[in-house]
């Protein structure tokens, strides 16, 4: 008799549970699931997820604009051709036929940073000043604004903005999710000197050291070495050989180029020598001009 009893009470007690742990827990296992990844790397140190994602049939439908500076004009350069490399077969949009046409825009915009502002828009602890080369990923009603807090920021957001977009194969569309972020660099110096000046200069090298924030080069060279597509070690001068006659145009090359790029750059003479005294002061010379 007693036996019989025993699994209708332990039915009885599991049936009187309430269900709101259950629907808790199921309720955070959705939550998990529906959460997205964010393609943003290296991952920002504030992150909001905004739930939106916008799609667009092509790159015509996205349009650029914002202040007018050399670092602008490189970042709206850079945001072009990366779309159309990923989603274009390497073709830059077509003319607008209407400029009244509603598009997708992307804002480019340096600020001095106001603290508060940016503190609003996240939770948790932000600091009291925003730091240098921060950056702020900003989505409005039809658009995104990436806030500068200088000119390096300013690019850094625009490659964080790109690793939101994605193709979409099932829709065949261009996605951008929508992600309000800020992030700075830990680092305040970042810099990747290189002992042959014509390696800053092969395709795609110095916006490799822009992806990465780096902020700083250096121009020095060891003409006796190529450049190369990889980055073997080298055999190279501390800096240019003295009395060597200085590669002058592509110095002003890679100084231009670093520059659009918001890089600061800075000059080497190899000057451990006691015997080219002469053409360790020509070599400094040659390069303040």
């Amino acid at each position: 008799m007693k036996r019989s009893i025993l699994p209708l009470l332990i039915l009885i007690l599991f049936l009187s549970i309430p269900h709101s742990a259950a629907n808790s827990a199921d309720a955070e296992s959705a939550a998990a699931r529906s959460a997205r990844e964010c393609g943003i790397f290296p991952v920002p140190r504030f992150l909001t997820d905004t739930g939106k994602t916008f799609r667009f049939s092509s790159i015509n439908e996205i349009r650029v604009s914002g202040i007018e500076t050399p670092t602008s004009r490189y970042a709206e350069e850079m945001i072009w051709q990366t779309l159309a490399n990923r989603f274009n077969s390497g073709n830059l949009p077509e003319k607008e036929k209407d400029a009244s046409a509603p598009k997708f825009t992307i804002i480019l915009e340096t600020e001095t940073a106001d603290a508060q502002s940016w503190k609003e828009a996240f939770s948790g602890e932000f600091p009291a000043t925003v730091p240098a080369n921060a950056f702020r990923i900003q989505f409005e009603e039809n658009s995104v604004r990436i806030l500068g807090n200088d000119a390096n920021g300013l690019i850094y957001g625009a490659y964080a903005l790109l690793d939101l977009f994605s193709a979409d194969p099932e829709t065949k569309t261009i996605s951008l999710s929508a992600f309000q972020a800020a992030d700075w660099p830990s680092i305040p110096m970042r810099g990747r000197p290189h002992f042959v000046l014509m390696q800053n200069l092969v395709p795609g090298a110095l916006d490799a050291y822009a992806r990465a924030r780096i902020n700083y080069v250096d121009v020095r060279d060891n003409p006796k070495k190529p450049e190369t597509a990889v980055y073997p070690h080298r055999a190279a001068p501390m800096g240019f050989v003295p009395g060597q006659e200085i590669d002058e145009k592509n110095v002003r090359r890679v100084i231009e180029e670093a520059h659009r790029r918001a890089m600061f750059v800075y000059a080497c003479v190899a000057a451990a020598t006691t015997k080219r005294a002469g053409g360790i002061i020509a070599g400094f010379d040659k390069l303040d001009e």
